[in-house]
């Protein structure tokens, strides 16, 4: 049964982080699912749904109606065609959901939100309240972008260099690379930053989502564009910054920054830049140069979240400001 539940395990990340239905691979699974007798297939289809639609973190913040329905619709239609009957509680679930209003879990003004939980490593978990759409209310940071996703596994990685120092983030967007920094690299304090007051207001969100345990500390009833608040060993605040023309009235040794950056002297930065057009990415080093930033390293990835997704190509640059 080990390699059966590991099965499950790898579904349950997938549906958390709503990987596109279309792309889950379910062949290996409904082939175990064959082999099983009648009650273990029982049991095993509410380990199923335990899993996905009914596990804990989707109970406080969902993946979307539709993704739900998506999601129930495919895993009963591969169970009915291998002719095994399908427990009453998937279909009780899918009815259930089928019955809701056909809408994103949470509409705030104009911009529908969702929850994509990412399962980064055993002990790191990240959940996001974010949008689907790339562009929301005239800015693109409500949307977590790839060169985020890179970022954040590669300072997991590089934990050493983060532990006990000073982190800036520019253009911090919802939170996915500062938290990872946060829970898993025992920085000494980190400071998200970024401008519009909508992702600002998104981002104070997911701080205490994820920091405070959904909780709302009496120091937080500040402002979204400032509030500082303590976690483990690390001072975690956040401040409205135009990185353009703005500065930063704190000393940092690293910056951190995906699409990004500012001038913090004498600090060590490390960006994350997708390749979109090469001859954008000359102009971007041509500035460094211009501005007397040495390139120190960099490495390349490559991120692809599934097989219909378009494959990008991001360099993540070791600077020094």
């Amino acid at each position: 049964m080990t390699a059966m539940t590991e099965e499950i395990q790898k579904l349950s990340k997938r549906f958390l982080k709503m990987y596109p239905v279309k792309d889950i691979d379910l062949k290996l699974m409904m082939n175990n699912l064959s082999k099983l007798d009648y009650d273990d297939s029982m049991e095993y289809q509410e380990k199923l749904l335990r899993s996905t639609i009914h596990h804990p973190i989707v109970q406080k913040y969902p993946p979307t109606i539709l993704y739900r329905q998506r999601f129930l619709k495919r895993l009963i239609t591969e169970i009915e065609d291998i002719n095994l009957e399908v427990i009453d509680s998937l279909y009780k679930a899918y009815t259930n959901l089928l019955s809701q209003e056909n809408r994103n879990t949470e509409n705030s003004g104009s911009i529908s939100y969702c929850y994509k939980t990412y399962c980064l490593a055993p002990e790191l978990t990240i959940t996001l309240k974010e949008t689907q759409n790339i562009i929301s209310e005239g800015t693109t940071g409500m949307f977590t972008w790839q060169a985020s996703h890179v970022l954040a596994d590669w300072c997991q990685k590089e934990a050493d260099s983060f532990s006990g120092k000073n982190v800036l983030e520019l253009g911090a967007g919802l939170g996915l690379t500062g938290l990872t920094v946060i829970k898993a690299c025992n920085p000494a304090s980190y400071t998200f930053t970024d401008l519009h007051m909508s992702v600002l207001k998104t981002l104070k969100e997911n701080i205490l989502i994820n920091l405070c345990n959904g909780s709302s500390p009496e120091s937080t009833n500040e402002p979204s564009d400032g509030f500082s608040i303590p976690y483990k060993d690390t001072r975690v605040s956040v401040k409205r910054l135009d990185w353009t023309s703005d500065h930063v009235q704190s000393s940092c040794d690293i910056v951190l920054a995906a699409e990004a950056l500012g001038k913090s002297d004498g600090a060590t930065a490390y960006v994350a830049s997708t390749i979109r057009n090469q001859d954008t990415f000359n102009c971007f080093r041509n500035a460094l140069v211009s501005n007397n930033v040495k390139v120190k390293s960099e490495s390349h990835h490559a991120y692809q979240e599934s097989p219909s997704q378009q494959k990008s190509f991001i360099i993540i640059m070791k600077l020094m400001l």
